[in-house]
């Protein structure tokens, strides 16, 4: 791995965020297209604003004077969010650095280890990302969260230390909540027909997707619901006629598109939650769940770019810190919606 590693520069720091973004592309869709930005405090802000109640569609007489003016700043609201710090910590034996070479690794057992640091920490941010917990602040027993992309997109006041002005609040329309079995293609049309409403126009988002709600998805369109039970609508490959052709990865409606993205990585952990602890019950969860995203309106922003950071070898061999100090930044919930299956 050229380039990611200086030997022999104790607590050197370098910045691997260009590297940590374009390794496992594919098996992390959402850290790759979420724009990237910086933030300064721990607790960071983001002004938003909209255009309020426009229904006075009246004149004005030809000769009446202006009054009763208009403040155009009164919709403004805050949302924020806290910064926190993730890391790795790889360590190699001397031995195995330096005695035991492994061919396959020329340029040694701590680059490689290095390497895997990264990839696991790439994992954990968008594990992080797409749970729905929300943010705290450092204090007592507690350390920095940042509220997550579930944490934001909820109907309800927030139960975490993040700020959402209420007027920006994602509706409860923009949600589903109840079983993948009752899940249907008109709960699908109904969430992007909300947020049409609630933004006055069309969107494209990215809809990412468990693997449960991907199949969901995938089986509407062999089958369509009757009355009495299910009609089958199968379509065979027009090319090869030995290829049953049943993806999805696209919907397309009256008020946008959704493009479809699986992850195994979503929601891993809900508010509460015994972090590193999964059951059957939320595993069933997390692959039937998703969020339909504007990603416009979010940010992957970072207070300290991901870089690695060698230490001293005190002699039982190289080790060093993979770290990042990051948090999402949300412009607007109310743009975005999300399937969280109770089962």
């Amino acid at each position: 791995m050229p380039g990611l590693m200086e030997a022999d520069q104790v607590g050197k720091r370098q910045d691997l965020s260009n590297y940590i973004v374009n390794i496992q592309r594919t098996d992390t869709p959402l850290f790759t297209e979420i724009p990237k930005d910086t933030v300064r405090k721990s607790t960071f802000e983001t002004q938003v604003d909209d255009y309020g109640e426009t229904n006075d569609i009246g004149g004005v007489g030809t000769s009446e004077d202006a009054a009763d003016f208009k403040n155009q700043a009164e919709n403004r609201g805050i949302i924020d969010n806290q910064v926190m710090k993730m890391w790795e910590k790889p360590m190699v034996d001397d031995f195995a650095e330096n005695v035991n070479e492994n061919e396959a690794l020329p340029a040694g057992e701590y680059v490689e280890a290095v390497r895997k640091s990264v990839v696991r920490l790439k994992f954990r941010v968008e594990k992080r990302l797409f749970s729905r917990v929300e943010g705290t602040r450092q204090e007592g027993g507690r350390k920095f969260g940042t509220c997550a992309i579930g944490g934001f997109l909820k109907s309800g006041a927030p139960i975490g230390d993040q700020r959402v002005s209420e007027r920006f609040r994602m509706p409860a329309a923009h949600e589903y909540t109840g079983t993948l079995e009752a899940y249907t293609e008109n709960h699908a049309r109904g969430i992007m027909k909300a947020i049409f409403e609630s933004t006055n126009g069309k969107g494209k988002f990215k809809h990412y997707v468990g693997s449960s709600l991907q199949e969901a998805y995938t089986l509407m369109s062999i089958y369509r619901p009757d009355k009495a039970s299910n009609t089958v609508i199968q379509r065979i490959n027009a090319v090869n006629n030995t290829t049953l052709s049943n993806t999805v990865t696209m919907i397309q409606g009256d008020f946008g598109m959704m493009d479809l993205v699986p992850t195994t990585r979503m929601r891993y952990y809900d508010m509460g939650a015994t972090i590193g602890t999964m059951t059957e019950t939320t595993a069933a969860q997390r692959q039937g769940s998703g969020v339909i995203l504007d990603l416009s309106m979010w940010g992957l922003a970072f207070k300290r770019k991901p870089g690695h950071k060698r230490l001293e070898d005190k002699g039982g061999g190289p080790r060093g810190i993979v770290d990042t100090i990051f948090g999402l930044r949300c412009k607007n919930p109310r743009g975005n919606g999300a399937v969280w299956v109770s089962e």
